[in-house]
């Protein structure tokens, strides 16, 4: 068995997390046949994902095989055709049940990708509870504020991601020298005025394009599910605001396999029970306060830094 440690990513920081879901749920795609595993081990530091596989390849290798998978820079989107939606998420749930039908048609055991999107975006059961518009996943940060947008965020990013920036997102380091277009899901995003020297509004946002790129992929492993009267988001807890737990894990594992143990109950547990966990190979698990920045209408949304359960 081959391993390849991706050095960049932090699993105590969520946009690092889903990034490494991302490159996991990318390779697996491009290599059906590969059995792509992760498992997570501590390196410099930090918990740090592992690639396993009996043909892995190295760096250049894998970097590569994200690049062409995911069509980067690329016009012909055939394969993004979730990114349809709109530019938001503020769809009606008549026209979000278009989308969804339509994919249903196309998708195959295979062939998930615009399904798990559409999932992982929201749903039409259940509505939003003053306007017309879908219950949407609670990792949507962006809602037009500054001109920020959850889908057209993630289209401009396959535009220009390119093979650097998926590389210092994955191996590192992580220099921020990108502008603009982040998913806001890293902790280095809650620029709280208080807290700083001057204005944010003042300053160009710095943030990893790579990164972001991979963690929007890596979000559609958490599908909204309605319920009675609410609209869960796979990995997400209320109590008295919303909380993000994720875990790492030493065994090796497949993507099928992670998207179990994404839905384990007990993760949202105020506590966690360490005899349940250790049972099923979690090494660490960790927590982010979903956390409003600003007030009026151009408030945003961001994760606080984590903190081990």
């Amino acid at each position: 068995m081959n391993t390849l440690t991706l050095t960049g990513l932090d699993g105590s920081n969520p946009l690092a997390f889903l990034a490494a879901l991302g490159t996991l749920r990318t390779l697996s795609e491009a290599w059906p046949s590969g059995e792509i595993q992760m498992m997570w081990r501590i390196s410099a530091g930090a918990w740090r994902p592992v690639l396993c596989a009996l043909d892995l390849g190295d760096a250049d290798t894998i970097v590569t095989a994200i690049s062409h998978h995911l069509r980067l820079g690329q016009e012909d989107r055939c394969q993004d055709s979730h990114l349809n939606v709109g530019t938001n998420l503020s769809v009606s749930p008549k026209v979000f049940r278009k989308h969804v039908l339509r994919a249903a048609v196309s998708s195959a055991p295979f062939e998930r990708r615009v399904v798990d999107f559409l999932a992982s975006f929201g749903s039409e059961v259940l509505v939003h509870d003053k306007l017309d518009r879908i219950a949407c996943t609670e990792l949507c940060f962006l809602f037009g504020s500054g001109h920020q947008n959850y889908l057209d965020t993630m289209a401009k990013l396959l535009q220009r991601v390119s093979e650097k920036n998926i590389r210092e997102a994955i191996f590192g380091p992580w220099s921020y020298r990108d502008e603009r277009l982040s998913m806001r899901w890293d902790p280095a995003d809650a620029r709280q005025h208080a807290y700083l020297w001057t204005s944010p509004g003042d300053e160009t946002p710095l943030t990893m394009w790579g990164a972001n790129l991979l963690a929007a992929e890596g979000s559609s492993l958490f599908p909204v599910v309605p319920t009675s009267s609410v609209c869960p988001t796979v990995g997400f807890a209320r109590r008295r605001g919303a909380y993000f737990t994720w875990a790492v894990w030493r065994p090796r594992i497949s993507l099928d396999i992670l998207r179990s143990l994404l839905t384990m109950r007990f993760l949202q547990d105020e506590q966690i029970d360490r005899r349940i966990a250790d049972a099923y190979g979690i090494a660490e698990v960790f927590r982010s306060r979903k956390i409003k920045i600003g007030e009026g209408a151009n408030f945003k949304w961001s994760f606080s830094p984590a903190c081990g359960v």
